[in-house]
């Protein structure tokens, strides 16, 4: 139901909200916890017709997403995101005043992931779990969209993981009360 993905049933139709919300309902219901070859069998258990389209529209994209969680290398692994981002995504219209903001912002994103995919394969291929790939995407994406202007005067917001290897001539202290420290 995110606003930022558009899945589609066989005929080419958006996925009814209603068939959605009784989707969820049914995986309830069953108890689904998760699992790849247990959405498979609910998949082939032939529900009710309402919920049959979108459970199947759900293991389809479930079979997506486990050859990206079984990618023999990291470089395939961001490749078959971009591929997924780009067959599902849902842009905003023209129209729309975010459009132009999420379009700079989509850029960035997309080929920060590309560069990324170029680097692992040219230096460090193996393959990763996706915590350790969705933590290095989120680094990279960091990095390169949201890098801190630096110069004289500039103000640098650290947590406190960071101060502890910061090089700073004054720090102030955010969100403490005098009670928060020992005597």
């Amino acid at each position: 139901r995110s606003p930022h993905w558009r899945f589609k049933d066989p005929s080419g139709d958006p996925l009814d909200p209603r068939s959605l919300a009784a989707l969820d309902a049914f995986l309830l219901k069953v108890k689904y916890l998760g699992g790849w070859a247990r959405l498979d069998a609910l998949d082939s258990s032939r529900p009710p017709s309402r919920i049959a389209t979108a459970l199947s529209v759900a293991a389809s994209i479930a079979r997506r997403l486990k050859a990206f969680h079984e990618a023999e290398t990291a470089s395939s692994q961001i490749r078959l995101l971009l591929a997924f981002v780009a067959e599902y995504e849902q842009v905003p219209e023209t129209s729309e005043t975010q459009y132009a903001s999420h379009m700079r912002a989509r850029a960035a994103l997309l080929g920060a992931l590309d560069a990324l995919a170029s680097a692992h394969q040219r230096h460090d291929d193996g393959p990763l779990t996706v915590p350790e790939l969705a933590g290095t995407i989120r680094r990279w994406i960091e990095g390169q969209t949201f890098s801190p202007r630096t110069g004289p005067g500039a103000v640098t917001l650290l947590d406190a993981h960071a101060a502890a290897y910061a090089d700073l001539d004054e720090a102030r202290l955010v969100g403490l009360v005098e009670t928060d420290w020992p005597d």
